[in-house]
């Protein structure tokens, strides 16, 4: 456990009650090229979830984390933030305070902030303030942890002791949630490689525990040949839609990473959705054998019901 001492003052519990912090719900959404399609942030029913904890949901099965930007929106209020100024805040009075998203994703090794909006004392009896977002297309793998930060966006005659003098300090957060993304786009982890001496395709299956190992192509993952001679005829490049024989990889490679899961010793878990953290091998698993309905109970029943799922959706 990590302990930390802070040498000025930040937000508090009872801080944060005085300010009247009221945020809305996150809304996640994604624009294809053509259209924008709204994502769910309910788990699907019977998964494990956590508090705080936001699950992404398709609903229309056409996101594709990869090749699609993220949306982020959300609307809150601060209804009495001068409360923030002065000695028993956290800035001074000649001071701006900045409201900013910070988000930080682990899988991919990026981070960031967005200002949102400000705040002087004095001239804000109450302060809305409405963010947008848009991540870049295969910015985010994942899990990604986002905060509604405060921080010392300016800082004028400080003649407080107890209060940051610096710049840019985080003073203190609003509140933090722990995104877990979902869409066809993890669904089938994609690889391409270059050898002329390898087949067309193949799966790779790293994980040590599918309870807790996350579904990224570091654990799991469909490798394709782009040397061999074959590979043009997938026609890849125009999307699975446009190509049969990738719709027929995808779906081989996929009944593999089930088996694979089901002679893992966790069967029981995961099929149950029992013990799966989010965002691992087998929360995905889970979710596709629930959400699409694919028939477990045998190897020649699960690649029917898989082959019926992909060609009716894709």
């Amino acid at each position: 456990m990590n302990s930390y001492i802070s040498f000025y003052q930040t937000l508090t519990p009872d801080l944060q009650n005085r300010i009247g912090f009221e945020g809305g719900n996150y809304e996640f959404s994604y624009n294809n090229g053509e259209d924008l399609f709204k994502l769910s942030t309910d788990p699907i029913d019977g998964q494990e979830t956590k508090d705080n904890h936001l699950y992404l949901q398709d609903l229309d099965n056409k996101w594709d984390a990869d090749n699609c930007c993220l949306i982020v929106e959300r609307s809150g209020v601060i209804n009495n933030p001068s409360f923030l100024f002065g000695p028993n805040g956290v800035a001074s009075l000649n001071s701006k305070i900045g409201i900013a998203l910070t988000w930080l994703s682990k899988s991919s090794n990026q981070r960031g902030v967005v200002p949102v909006a400000e705040l002087v004392h004095g001239l804000n009896n109450s302060i809305e303030f409405d963010l947008y977002h848009a991540f870049n297309p295969g910015q985010l793998k994942g899990t990604v942890t986002i905060e509604l930060a405060l921080y010392l966006k300016e800082n004028k005659e400080n003649n407080f002791p107890n209060l940051a003098k610096y710049e840019g300090t985080i003073l203190g957060v609003l509140d933090s949630y722990t995104v877990v993304l979902d869409g066809n786009g993890s669904m089938f982890p994609i690889l391409e490689v270059n050898d002329p001496s390898q087949p067309l395709w193949w799966v790779s299956c790293d994980w040590s525990d599918p309870l807790s190992d996350a579904f990224s192509e570091e654990n799991v993952s469909i490798n394709l040949n782009t040397s061999h001679r074959f590979a043009k005829l997938l026609n890849a490049e125009n999307g699975i839609g446009s190509s049969p024989m990738l719709i027929e990889i995808i779906s081989s490679a996929v009944q593999i990473i089930i088996q694979k899961a089901q002679e893992s010793g966790v069967w029981d878990n995961i099929e149950s959705g029992s013990g799966v953290e989010p965002g691992s091998i087998g929360q995905a698993i889970y979710y596709f054998i629930h959400t699409f309905n694919w028939d477990v109970s045998s190897p020649e029943r699960l690649a029917r019901s898989i082959r019926e799922d992909l060609e009716k959706r894709i």
